[in-house]
């Protein structure tokens, strides 16, 4: 237990070393007027020097408390000195003669650079695996993953290639060249490998937050270092890519509580996908059956699953309406008026009954060209717009329409 002395210490004055002693004994050299005391085997200077400092000291044992001076006089650059630093308010321990750390706040690792060059101080790098027991680093940068999605933090000091350095995580990075930004600025990683940026990234690069500047100082400047990568989609804990394509959407799947991407066209939902399934032709009570809940309203709607349609067959008409047939040429449906269905014309908008089937066009009021098709379905007249008739007003046998509604 260690002692607590009220009174001076009468010390042995002697003027040189004794032959030998025991652990820990005391003696006054009047030679060299100091303190020695016997440590490990030999005598050692225990008095301070003429700087106030102790020297050759092996450890302190037991102290209740150390006090450090909160306004040192002068600090030392030497490696492994502790001294209190007054702007930062914490105790800092110096690494090497260019690195020191701030007790609890900051967190430094020691690295070895896995460029064929030299890494320079504040430049943002990466993890990049194991070299000599230690991590790996290589400069960062936001064009892919492999550049941005293990960006560790800023280098400390200039790191010779293969050689080791440290490189700060966490923590103000001190005495680097911010003038190139201002005080507060965001800094993001750039694409250019090593260099932080202002500019936030936009997809397809990475999104990669590196910190915040402190100081503006071409060689004290500061930054607080805290990377912070940006996700991919398929990164997210709750959704799961697979094989992912052009046109692709996010689907929810309530039994497995994730998202799924699925083929943009595949959004019937269960109850009108089942319907026309079994539809093995359209009649109007199996379209009838069909539901738009989930087809945004203003979108526009097509006659097949696909844009891309290369054939067309009476499968496209109503099932009663045997004498309607259509086919496919130049991008557009093409519907025959022959076969003894019945048709007429006229300037006037049709309102009288018909029989199902039975085809009007509508005509200018010179009755040159024809501006409107109907035809009578359901004890109805539906209209169709973009009427073209191919060969002359009565002997016309083709039409190029766009259904304007098919009830």
């Amino acid at each position: 237990m260690a002692k607590k002395f009220l009174t001076g210490l009468q010390l042995l004055n002697l003027t040189s070393d004794p032959a030998g002693g025991s652990e820990g004994e005391l003696y006054y050299n009047t030679v060299s007027d100091k303190v020695r005391i016997f440590s490990d085997g030999v005598w050692r200077d225990l008095s301070a020097s003429t700087s106030g400092s102790l020297v050759n000291i092996d450890s302190i044992q037991y102290p209740d408390y150390i006090a450090f001076d909160t306004t040192p006089e002068s600090t030392s650059a030497s490696v492994g000195t502790i001294s209190w630093d007054s702007g930062d308010s914490t105790l800092s321990i110096q690494l090497d003669g260019q690195v020191n750390v701030g007790l609890g706040q900051e967190i430094i690792i020691l690295a070895n650079n896995g460029e064929a060059t030299t890494l320079n101080k504040g430049e943002v790098v990466r993890l990049s695996g194991a070299q000599g027991q230690r991590p790996k680093i290589t400069r960062a940068y936001n064009l892919n993953d492999t550049g941005s999605a293990l960006t560790i933090g800023i280098v400390a000091e200039n790191i010779a290639a293969g050689g080791e350095g440290f490189v700060v995580t966490q923590g103000i990075v001190k005495n680097i060249d911010t003038n190139a930004f201002n005080e507060g600025d965001i800094l993001y990683l750039s694409a250019s490998a090593g260099i932080a940026t202002t500019v936030k990234p936009q997809a397809p690069n990475h999104y990669v937050f590196v910190g915040v500047v402190l100081k503006k100082n071409a060689s004290s400047g500061r930054i607080y270092v805290k990377p912070q990568n940006g996700y991919e989609l398929d990164e997210l804990h709750n959704v799961r890519i697979i094989s992912e394509a052009n046109n692709d959407i996010l689907l929810y799947n309530s039994a497995s509580s994730i998202w799924i991407n699925s083929p943009s066209q595949n959004i019937i939902n269960t109850a009108s996908a089942a319907a026309y399934a079994s539809a093995s032709t359209y009649t109007d009570s199996e379209i009838s059956s069909l539901t738009t809940t989930d087809i945004e309203e203003g979108s526009n709607l097509y006659y097949t699953n696909t844009r891309g349609l290369t054939t067309a067959s009476t499968a496209l008409v109503h099932a009663n309406h045997t004498n309607l047939t259509a086919t496919y040429t130049s991008n557009q449906i093409r519907f025959s008026t022959t076969g003894g269905m019945s048709s007429s014309s006229g300037s006037a908008v049709p309102s009288a009954s018909a029989s199902t089937g039975s085809l009007y066009y509508r005509t200018n009021s010179t009755g040159t060209k024809i501006i409107q098709m109907y035809a009578y379905l359901n004890g109805g007249w539906i209209g169709f717009t973009g009427v073209e008739i191919w060969n002359d007003l009565l002997g016309a046998n083709w039409s190029n329409i766009v259904p304007a509604w098919y009830n």
